[in-house]
């Protein structure tokens, strides 16, 4: 007869015979049983843990000692001298490469106006030109010649006003004789140093970028003084000071300095914004405070102006740095 094991029929038939059925559990420890295993580990914590202290404080042994004291200190020397001779490959490289040099070794021809902002009684109004060879991007040489037209400001106009046709009492002058002791500067200019300290870029609206210099020049200057004096009759010995002449005109050198910034409209075009002083000898009146006027009544002035201008720069062309 064929035997068949079916497991499942088994459990089935067990089932319903009421035999209980074994299930595959974990056994689990009692109470009792627990506690005891419990109390034989904490019997040995002390001992573990001793142990483990004195393996960690335990000096070295005499074999390890000997180990160590075989093994050669690293020279120290030559580790200064490969740092010694370690070279960055940026060494003696530019601070930054492929930069357009506006400025050095090239020409610059600036035709210019310009307005004198602190003359007392007439202000003077000059077209001429600048021109500046550019040694560097920083050192510069130059000179500038001016043709200028004076006029009376208002405060002269309204002494004018105020005067009468004849000379009054002493010292009130006549209007010619006041107004024609006043000079003006014809011609005038400098030759000059210049330095730029500051170049950087622009930004307007995040999205037109302009190169930028700002500059500073000191050098000498030049002026050609000349008056309308005199339709009236001028005695320098009679002891009268209107009608002595004025001893304001002529050629007068003297000092130059400047400042202003130039910004680029492209390669080869500037706007040139700037402030001079021109530091001569004038007596713009040409009265005295005594009774007898001479040329030592001509004191050192500053004679500040502001210009503006366009400069071309040759070539056309700017070079790169490498």
């Amino acid at each position: 007869m064929a035997h068949y094991h079916d497991s499942g029929s088994r459990a089935h038939r067990r089932a319903a015979l009421g035999t209980p059925m074994k299930l595959n559990t974990v056994p689990s420890l009692s109470a009792p049983t627990f506690r005891s295993a419990l109390r034989k580990t904490l019997a040995f914590a002390p001992a573990i843990t001793a142990a483990a202290c004195f393996g960690l404080l335990a000096p070295p042994s005499a074999h390890a000692q000997d180990e160590v004291a075989d093994e050669e200190p690293p020279d120290e020397g030559d580790g200064a001298a490969i740092d010694d001779d370690r070279v960055s490959p940026l060494a003696g490289q530019p601070a930054v490469r492929n930069r357009q040099l506006l400025t050095s070794e090239r020409f610059e021809l600036t035709p210019t106006v310009e307005s004198t902002i602190n003359a007392p009684f007439r202000h003077t109004v000059s077209g001429g030109l600048k021109g500046e060879y550019h040694l560097t991007s920083t050192w510069s040489v130059g000179a500038i010649g001016l043709f200028g037209y004076s006029f009376n400001n208002g405060l002269t106009n309204r002494v004018l006003d105020d005067l009468d046709e004849e000379p009054g009492d002493i010292p009130e002058p006549s209007r010619d004789q006041f107004e024609q002791r006043l000079n003006s500067i014809p011609v005038h200019g400098a030759g000059y140093v210049g330095f730029k300290p500051f170049q950087g870029k622009l930004s307007a609206f995040g999205s037109l970028f302009l190169r930028y210099n700002i500059y500073v020049n000191g050098g000498l200057s030049f002026a050609v003084l000349e008056n309308d004096c005199c339709t009236f009759d001028a005695d320098p010995n009679d002891g009268d000071p209107r009608t002595d002449p004025p001893n304001n005109d002529g050629t007068e050198v003297g000092l130059y300095g400047g400042a202003g910034i130039q910004v680029f409209m492209s390669e080869f075009l500037a706007l040139d914004l700037s402030v001079r002083d021109y530091f001569f000898r004038n007596n713009p009146t040409g009265v005295t405070g005594d009774l007898q006027l001479t040329s030592d009544d001509n004191r050192l002035r500053h004679h500040v102006a502001a210009s503006l201008g366009v400069s071309i720069f040759f070539p056309l062309q700017a070079e790169r740095s490498p």
